[in-house]
């Protein structure tokens, strides 16, 4: 608030206005801070051209396994995220999912699991909705190496709303598993809509609830179709904007002083 520096800018680390009259710029991206959205900022949105995230790859080397629908015979969907983020709106989507795919599992991972009380809420949760517990893998905190390695037993991510997934979510993708999201209105729920059109994978988000569901089991129908993109996607998420540092770092040095000499110029 005292503005020790003539630009201020704010990025990453909180992902809405901050509300302060002496931030000047918010750090965004066509898809988490689109202009259309700028009367509720008080900062002048800056989107960098492709994405306002980028990531390295995880020093753990953890091979990506065949699809375990091939040896399974069921699709196995799956959520890493923090339980916090599974609302009871959540939990009816995924119940009604594994509805329409028959033989299906939810396989949930998170150190809140490790809790005996949640754990049991959780399956309370889903029977609710008539899902019985041999449909549900629920599993807690593990070691980095086999969180990685979990994704080995999942055909399908499921991320969650309105509070999409981010870093989970590009662990996933990094694991050769696609993440199916929902399009957001806001930065928190627009990260899925920025790492799938990043990606090349628009086809994984989902317009509402309904299009969710209707994707998860068409996917789930594809098991040639997941088991070819399983092969690839590291690959093409290694080599996508959301990966490529240097080009990333252009961008920002450019946006970095653009606003420099914008505000000499002023």
């Amino acid at each position: 608030a005292y503005k020790p520096a003539p630009i201020q800018v704010t990025w990453l680390g909180y992902w809405a206005t901050t509300g302060v009259a002496e931030m000047d710029y918010i750090l965004g991206d066509p898809y988490r801070t689109p202009y259309e959205d700028k009367d509720h900022f008080t900062e002048t949105i800056w989107q960098l051209p492709e994405t306002s995230l980028c990531f390295s790859e995880p020093k753990d080397k953890v091979d990506i396994k065949p699809l375990p629908a091939l040896s399974n015979g069921f699709i196995t969907f799956g959520c890493f995220n923090n339980l916090t983020k599974m609302t009871d709106e959540v939990v009816k989507v995924r119940a009604d999912i594994l509805k329409a795919v028959p033989e299906s599992k939810l396989f949930l991972k998170s150190k809140l699991l490790d809790s005996d009380q949640i754990y049991t809420s959780v399956l309370d949760r889903f029977a609710q909705h008539n899902i019985s517990s041999d449909r549900l893998i629920l599993e807690g905190k593990t070691p980095r190496k086999e969180y990685f390695e979990a994704y080995n037993k999942i055909d399908i991510a499921l991320s969650p709303f309105p509070y999409a997934g981010s870093t989970t979510s590009i662990e996933g993708l990094w694991m050769g598993v696609p993440v199916l999201t929902l399009e957001g209105n806001n930065c928190v729920s627009n990260v899925g809509d920025l790492i799938n059109q990043n990606i090349g994978l628009s086809d994984w988000i989902a317009g509402d609830n309904n299009e969710y569901i209707e994707k998860a089991k068409k996917f789930a129908s594809g098991i040639e179709y997941l088991s070819k993109l399983r092969n690839n996607l590291r690959k093409e998420v290694l080599s996508s904007p959301l990966f490529v540092s240097e080009k990333f770092t252009r961008y920002f040095q450019e946006a970095l002083w653009t606003m420099w000499e914008k505000w000499k110029d002023n």
